[in-house]
C-alpha cells in the first residue's frame, strides 16, 4: 500500500525545484537548483528526471503516489502537453506527461504553474474552505489560478486564467502578447520599476534615486523595502499599484462573484500599502453584492506553492 507522498516539480523560467511532499501538505525533502532554460528542453528533461530519481531513492517508487508538475503556459491538462511556454527558449508542443510517465512507473499530472499555485492555497494555505477563489501570482508576468465551486477551472481548452492580459486600458502600452493596456503591463516586475522610475522628477530627493548607476539593483523587493522606510516615491508606486490591480480584478469580481482573491508573489509583501487601495477599488466599483463579499488577502504558502500545489495534483486526482 503507497504511503500518502507525491513528488511535486515547479518548472519556472529561472528556477527548478522538486520536494517530497505529504498529503498535509509537507514538503519531506527538497531539491532546488537553476533552470538554465536556454539549455533547451531536452537538458531540462534530464535534470527534472534526475531529481525525480533521486528524490525516488530515499523513499522508494512504490511508496510515492504519483508525479505532478507545475509549468508556465498552456497545458493540454487531458494529454499533460505544455504548448510554446514562455521563458523556456526552444519549448513547443512538448508531450511532459507521456515523458515521465514512460521513464517512471507512476501516474503523472501536469498543470499551468498559476493553477498549482491556487490549489496549495486552497488546499493548505489562504484559500482553506473557500470554493470560489482566483490567486493572483505576481512576478515577471502576471498570472491566475481559478477555483470555481472547489475545482480548478480550465476554460474549453485548458487557456482560462489569463488575468494578466486583461486590458484596462484599450490605448496603453503594448504588451508582450501583442494586445495594448494588459494589467500585466502595469504591475509585471519590470513595469512597476518603470512606473517608479518615472517619478523622479516629483520626487527628486527619493531614495531610489542611489541606485539609478545599479539599474539591475532595482527590483519590487528593493521598492517595497524603500517604502517600508518612508521613501514616497516608494510608497506611491505601490499603493498605484495596488489600485491598477484593483480596477483590473472589479470586472472579476463582477464576472465571478468569489469569495476570496488570494495574491501571491513578492509584492504582496508590501503589505496595505498595496492591499487597501485594491480593496478600495472594489469597494467603490465593484457591483454592490459580489463587491461586499469579496475579501483581498495574502498568500501563504509563498515560494513553496509550487511544489507543494503540483504534489496535491497527484492527491486530488487518486
Amino acid at each position: 500500500m503507497k504511503s500518502g507522498i507525491a513528488i511535486g516539480v515547479d518548472l519556472g523560467g529561472t528556477n527548478l525545484k522538486m520536494g517530497l511532499v505529504s498529503e498535509n501538505g509537507d514538503i519531506l525533502f527538497e531539491l532546488n537548483k537553476g533552470t538554465n532554460a536556454q539549455a533547451g528542453p531536452e537538458f531540462i528533461f534530464s535534470q527534472i528526471e534526475k531529481g525525480i530519481a533521486d528524490l525516488l531513492e530515499k523513499v522508494g517508487e512504490d511508496a510515492v503516489n504519483g508525479i505532478g508538475v507545475g509549468v508556465p503556459g498552456t497545458v493540454y491538462t487531458e494529454k499533460g502537453i505544455v504548448s510554446y511556454p514562455p521563458n523556456l527558449p526552444g519549448w513547443k508542443e512538448e508531450p511532459v506527461r507521456d515523458r515521465f510517465r514512460s521513464k517512471f512507473n507512476v501516474p503523472v499530472f501536469v498543470e499551468n504553474d498559476a493553477n498549482v499555485a491556487a490549489l496549495a492555497e486552497k488546499a493548505h494555505g489562504a484559500g482553506k474552505g473557500a470554493n470560489h477563489l482566483i490567486c493572483i501570482t505576481l512576478g515577471t508576468g502576471v498570472g491566475s489560478g481559478l477555483i470555481l465551486n472547489g475545482k480548478l477551472y480550465h476554460g474549453a481548452v485548458g487557456a482560462a486564467g489569463e488575468f494578466g492580459h486583461t486590458t484596462i486600458n484599450y490605448e496603453g502600452p503594448r504588451c508582450n502578447c501583442g494586445n495594448y493596456g494588459c494589467i500585466e503591463r502595469y504591475v509585471g516586475a519590470q513595469s512597476i520599476v518603470e512606473r517608479a522610475l518615472n517619478k523622479f522628477n516629483k520626487y527628486p530627493d527619493s531614495t531610489l534615486k542611489a541606485y539609478t548607476d545599479r539599474a539591475e539593483e532595482i527590483t519590487p523587493k528593493l521598492i517595497n523595502q524603500l517604502a517600508a522606510a518612508g521613501d514616497r516615491l516608494s510608497e506611491e508606486t505601490l499603493r498605484e499599484t495596488g489600485e491598477l490591480l484593483g480596477i483590473a480584478l472589479v470586472s472579476v469580481v463582477n464576472l465571478l462573484n468569489l469569495e476570496l482573491i488570494v495574491i501571491a508573489g513578492g509584492i504582496a509583501n508590501a503589505g496595505e500599502i498595496l492591499f487597501e487601495p485594491i480593496r478600495q477599488k472594489i469597494s467603490r466599483l465593484a457591483l454592490p453584492l459580489p463587491g461586499q463579499l469579496v475579501k483581498v488577502v495574502k498568500a501563504q504558502m509563498g515560494d513553496r506553492s509550487g511544489v507543494i500545489g503540483a504534489a496535491h495534483l497527484v492527491f486530488e486526482n487518486n
